[in-house]
């Protein structure tokens, strides 16, 4: 009768020890997972990329009212940009006031009349396309390309904004799509 009892207790101490392993397997799994393998950041929020830096940026400025800025009319001007016009339409989406939809009304004239946007047979045409890109280091850039055309020999990207915030961020971001 003993016996058994002493049999309890070296199953007792295995499960133990079985535990005390699991713990220091688990400890070690979570402790290794806990690392980053890589880094993303949004192209809005990227410093200077040496690997970039020579790409070249045109930046068109269409002059509009300047109490006409805002959220609301940056939703507006891209909504206009990427279907193609129907400012009123999508300023009733938005609630734009009057002074909001005719200034995104001018800036989808002028912008839609540019050469490098202007439709021109044989290119294909993506809007908000979502992009990924990894620089030389491991970082993963993430963003959203306003629209972008190819021809088959080389690609165009253009990004719109309604504000004059931070023209070389923009830049980096831009460059970072090309």
């Amino acid at each position: 009768m003993i016996r058994p009892e002493r049999h309890q207790c070296t199953s007792t101490r295995s499960a133990f020890f079985v535990r005390v392993q699991w713990r220091s397997a688990r400890a070690h799994a979570i402790e290794s997972a806990s690392i980053p393998a890589f880094v993303v950041r949004l192209a809005t929020e990227a410093t200077f990329i040496p690997e970039t830096a020579s790409i070249p940026v045109e930046l068109i400025e269409v002059e509009v009212d300047a109490n006409v800025r805002g959220g609301r009319f940056g939703k507006l001007v891209h909504a206009v940009l990427q279907s193609g016009g129907g400012a009123a339409a999508h300023g009733r989406r938005w609630n734009a006031t009057p002074e909001e939809v005719r200034a995104a009304d001018e800036i989808a004239r002028v912008v839609l009349a540019h050469p490098l946007i202007a439709s021109v047979p044989g290119r294909e045409i993506f809007r908000e396309m979502p992009v990924i890109v990894k620089l030389d280091d491991g970082t993963i850039i993430e963003g959203r390309i306003d629209l972008a055309w190819t021809d088959a020999a080389s690609w165009t990207v253009i990004d719109s904004k309604t504000h004059s915030a931070d023209r070389d961020r923009y830049k980096r971001q831009l460059q970072l799509y090309s």
